[in-house]
């Protein structure tokens, strides 16, 4: 809808003759007049990328991509340096290289040419096409050639380029060259993550003149944004390093990583409080925090104790996913503590900062409140009706007649990995409730939480404790690296609904091609595999899926049963 609004907008100014004017990309400026003199000796390599702020993902896969790039690119033109050293931030790409030589080594090859009895006329002067190609090929004369056994011989000698000229021809590639999952467009059709701002590229006390991405190198780095001097001439790449230095930008995500963590962790201590490990474990939120901040200043603020009536998991989501906080526990309860920690960006005013956070995590606690309160004002059981106006897929019906699917297969699925009758009936009863949280305010709002506040409803309800985790268990694994299924009733529960979504997304759309999966086919069959090989559970996988297949409101045959059970095994 959004695209055909701007086709038709695009086109009735059109017929109005743009009556604003014509947007015409903007030149693309010449790039820097090459500064000092190009190195005769070794010296530091220096390239930076300046963006706009890139997405944290974007930091270490650009990063990274640009670090092999140009140490590929260093080693297939024979240039030698002392090693390759990246580091990053949300606004610029560094690529340092120790002790860059700086010129190819120059080459004398002794190439062999077509035998003499095909290299020259019977006068044994005259040469014959074969010698005069062979020549042109080694950019010699003719005449040069050599007479040397049964063949001739070029002697080519290969002067080497110096590495500023290689590396100018090269760059604009390498740094064109970096793929994003999403990029954008800002002047024409140079695409990145985000729009470049500058380019930076020096070796010694040398600027390397080229133009990337629209964009043309320059002399000159930014800072941060607030600095008193946002933007610095540099002269070699130790200035470099000492201007980030003096105005606290650290590049190094190793160096950030720790700085932030033990920041935070003195920052905790000071409320008899500490970070839970699982914020700074790998994957964790200090990954993704270490990614939006160049000069890290953490800052502990404080909320309303009376929130902490509401769940933890609703408190610590709050603050992890939608502000990047780092909650506070007590350290021997692991109970939440009504304090946070956010890391700002730069010298800042930690009053100021600190008021900010806590208004806007307020404003967060209070639309959570307010969700919470109004879906405990009912029963887990009393939302599942609303699932059906919830589409789960235009053909296959909405989440309530998922739910009636999977509610009829789990206890055969249940049955068939051997599991008692008690636990079939318990997979029954936790199939008719594992998704009926999607119909709760609280999970509309904050989607993450489906199967978490399943099971927290369904045990302040009272309910079964095997019915409750089995609620939850239906969700799992939520994501590569996520807890599994355990209990038989979770785990049949998981199962049936994973094939349920395979068999019949497999009828409808097809399997996943390629890197296309926009319905998680892929995270639906690898959770169903895990969750029966963590478990050592057998079953006869074709047999759960012609159950699957027959309870589908669309054609199954045989065929897709086949598939399905192809891409699971």
């Amino acid at each position: 809808l959004a695209r055909e609004s701007a086709v038709l907008w695009v086109a009735r100014r059109e017929e109005l003759g743009f009556p604003l004017g014509v947007w015409e990309p903007t030149p693309t400026p010449d790039p820097v007049e090459p500064k000092g003199a190009a190195p005769t000796g070794a010296a530091d390599f220096f390239l930076e990328v300046g963006t706009e702020e890139l997405p944290p993902a974007d930091v270490a896969s650009g990063s990274e991509q640009l670090a092999k790039a140009v140490e590929a690119c260093l080693d297939a033109a024979g240039l030698t340096h002392g090693g390759v050293v990246v580091g990053a931030t949300p606004r610029r790409m560094v690529i340092k290289v120790k002790d860059l030589v700086a010129a190819q080594e120059s080459k004398e090859e002794r190439n062999r040419g077509p035998p003499l009895s095909r290299a020259f006329e019977e006068d044994g002067v005259t040469p014959t096409k074969a010698a005069m190609g062979f020549a042109k090929k080694n950019g010699i004369d003719p005449a040069a050639l050599e007479k040397d056994g049964e063949y001739v011989w070029a002697n080519v000698r290969t002067v080497g380029r110096a590495a500023h000229e290689v590396l100018a021809d090269a760059l604009p590639g390498i740094v064109g060259g970096v793929n994003f999952p999403k990029t954008m467009r800002w002047n024409g059709d140079a695409t990145f993550s985000r729009p470049l701002r500058w380019l930076l590229v020096m070796h010694g006390e040398y600027h390397l003149p080229f133009v990337a991405v629209g964009v043309a190198s320059g002399s000159t780095t930014r800072l941060l944004r607030n600095s008193p001097t946002p933007t610095a001439e540099v002269t070699s790449s130790a200035h470099h390093s000492s201007l980030l230095e003096g105005d606290t930008i650290e590049i190094s995500f190793d160096a950030r990583r720790d700085a932030i963590w033990s920041a935070a962790e003195k920052l905790a201590a000071s409320v008899d409080g500490v970070v839970p490990a699982s914020a700074g474990e790998s994957g964790g939120l200090i990954d993704e925090v270490v990614n939006l901040i160049e000069s890290p200043t953490p800052i502990i603020g404080g909320f309303d104790p009376a929130f902490l009536e509401l769940p933890k998991e609703v408190l610590v989501m709050v603050m992890r996913k939608h502000q990047r906080y780092f909650p506070v526990e007590d350290a021997s309860t692991g109970d939440l503590l009504p304090h946070f920690i956010t890391v700002a960006n730069g010298s800042v005013d930690p009053d100021v900062v600190r008021a900010g956070n806590e208004s806007v995590l307020k404003a967060r606690y209070e639309d959570a409140k307010f969700f919470y309160e109004a879906d405990t004002r009912k029963k887990l059981a009393d939302f599942k009706p609303e699932l059906a106006g919830i589409t789960f897929q235009t053909e296959l019906g909405t989440m309530l007649e998922k739910t009636e699917r999977v509610e009829k297969l789990a206890p055969k699925l249940a049955t068939s990995l051997g599991f008692s009758e008690a636990d079939a009936k318990v997979a029954t009863e936790a199939a008719a409730l594992a998704r009926v949280d999607l119909a709760t305010q609280l999970v509309q709002e904050f989607t993450s939480l489906a199967g978490v506040m399943g099971k927290h409803y369904a045990t302040r309800e009272g309910l079964d404790a095997p019915l409750c985790e089995a609620i939850f268990e239906a969700a799992l694994p939520r994501s590569s690296g996520d807890v599994l299924p355990s209990t038989p009733a979770g785990i049949a529960v998981a199962v049936a609904d994973r094939l349920d979504t395979l068999v019949g997304l497999f009828a409808v759309v097809g399997a996943p091609k390629a890197t296309a999966d926009p319905f998680g086919l892929r995270r639906a069959a690898y959770g169903a595999v895990q969750a029966l090989v963590a478990t050592s559970s057998r079953c006869d996988l074709r047999a759960a899926l012609v159950e699957a297949a027959a309870l589908q409101p669309v054609t199954c045959d045989m065929k897709v049963v086949d598939e399905c059970l192809e891409y699971m095994t």
